[in-house]
């Protein structure tokens, strides 16, 4: 019997390994719908509430604004959809987009990630129903 390792036999192997140590490393993003698929998953708001922190300096730990606006009324000053709050957080606001006096609002893709971000807008919309789902 002879064994291939090339290096893609590698890699697979690899990844395999990884995925089973870690779990799959699959994007997770907006449903095909504009939904945040993490909406009814008590696991999930668990991890936003916690995540929600870094939010906090601006938008105060319980999410009723300072410098940031308020995520627990019904004013959503760029949109209150999914869709158009995930793109919010994910690009952030600059300065000329700057409404109602508040301050800009950097973007968290990167320093968060989709995941952490649809958790933590998960979280959102279990205390705010004002967040609408989908498109």
């Amino acid at each position: 019997v002879t064994i291939s390792w090339g290096q893609e036999d590698a890699f697979k192997i690899e990844v395999a390994e990884h995925e089973k140590k870690f779990g799959s490393q699959k994007k997770i993003g907006l449903t095909a719908e504009g939904a945040n698929p993490f909406r009814d998953d008590e696991v999930a708001i668990a991890d936003g509430q916690k995540n929600f922190g870094i939010c906090g300096a601006c938008h105060n730990a319980d999410g009723k604004g300072l410098v940031g606006p308020s995520l627990m009324d019904e004013d959503w000053i760029h949109g209150s959809t999914d869709k158009e709050v995930y793109e919010v957080i994910m690009k952030g606001v600059s300065g000329e987009k700057l409404q109602l006096g508040k301050g800009a609002m950097p973007a968290h893709e990167k320093s968060l990630g989709s995941e952490k971000v649809l958790k933590i807008m998960a979280w959102i919309a279990k205390n705010n129903p004002s967040l609408k789902k989908g498109i």
